[in-house]
């Protein structure tokens, strides 16, 4: 049987250590390589930014303000402008609140140096004013309003005339989207019915119990947004069909 004096067994013990130790040390190594390469390397540092739709109006304006995030530094002082660490969460918050005409932003990483966005812009639905100030608003089919608006009555935009001053922020619902639902709904059935063109919604009060209506012709028409739509609609179509017959010149 061969036998190990202690001796031995003490220098093969420490060679196991040295070994550990080597290949702590080398591990650490990779890690650091790859933090450098990932962060620092100027091969993946963000130099082109791209648009699906180059057309956009504020596509100028926007590639300005990513150019201008990517310039910042995060809060570990570490650099925000390499493709594959850059912030791409933050980015997008950020460009959507410095943006509310912008709906959803998907944003692509295309290494080694391209980042790719396509933008969804907000549809014009109606204007939104304020009663007292008499600033107007264009919102859209989520009630949020996006950017300024001249105070109009038109029958391609329904406007909406709140009843209460309330706080104005770009990007937020300023519409119920309870109340917003039976405003399009009711809209909808008056251009079905034809002769009913209501272009505006006087005295808006979230959660109010009826809506005051104007038609382009000065017809003023109170719905009760607890009964049904459609019937009151149908009603008002009658009605207003028979006034006008009975003014005709016999």
């Amino acid at each position: 049987m061969k036998k190990y004096s202690y001796k031995t067994f003490r220098h093969s013990k420490k060679k196991s250590h040295l070994k550990t130790y080597f290949f702590i040390f080398l591990f650490l190594a990779l890690i650091s390589a790859a933090v450098y390469f990932l962060w620092f390397w100027p091969g993946f540092k963000i130099e082109n930014i791209s648009l699906a739709d180059e057309t956009f109006v504020l596509a100028q304006d926007f590639k300005e303000s990513v150019r201008s995030f990517l310039s910042e530094k995060s809060i570990n002082f570490l650099p925000q402008n390499k493709i594959f660490t850059f912030p791409a969460k933050k980015m997008k918050d950020s460009l959507q609140k410095k943006f509310p005409e912008i709906k959803n932003i998907i944003l692509k990483r295309k290494p080694p140096q391209e980042i790719y966005f396509e933008i969804e812009e907000r549809e014009k639905l109606g204007v939104w004013c304020q009663k007292d100030s008499g600033k107007c608003y264009f919102f859209d089919n989520e009630g949020i309003i996006f950017h300024s608006s001249p105070q109009m009555i038109s029958s391609l935009f329904l406007t909406i005339f709140c009843g209460q001053e309330q706080e104005i922020s770009l990007g937020k619902a300023v519409i119920d989207p309870v109340d917003l639902e039976k405003i399009i709904q009711i809209k909808e059935l008056s251009e079905q019915a034809g002769s009913l063109n209501l272009v505006s919604l006087n005295n808006y009060n979230p959660g109010a119990p009826d809506f005051e209506f104007v038609s382009k012709l000065g017809w003023r028409a109170f719905f009760d947004t607890q009964e049904d739509l459609a019937k009151q609609v149908y009603v008002l179509f009658q009605t207003l069909e028979k006034e006008i017959k009975d003014k005709e010149p016999q």
